[in-house]
């Protein structure tokens, strides 16, 4: 995992994921569902801040996203 920020992380093969789809051509498709992954952690995100919960950070990787 690569520290981007404090509390974002992102799996190095992320890069690789989108890399491999600039060179197919699936470039946007690859990204939209990338930033609706995001969007949807999100809202996670702030529903447990409503709540008052703890939340450490985001992680992205390959397969999706993940709270933590």
């Amino acid at each position: 995992m690569i520290k981007i920020a404090k509390g974002l992380y992102i799996h190095f093969t992320v890069f690789i994921l989108f890399a491999v789809s600039c060179f197919s051509g699936t470039f946007m498709v690859t990204a939209m569902a990338f930033l609706t992954a995001i969007c949807h952690e999100l809202c996670h995100l702030f529903a447990s801040l409503l709540l008052k919960e703890k939340c450490h950070g985001i992680a992205i990787m390959p397969y999706g996203c993940r709270l933590f």
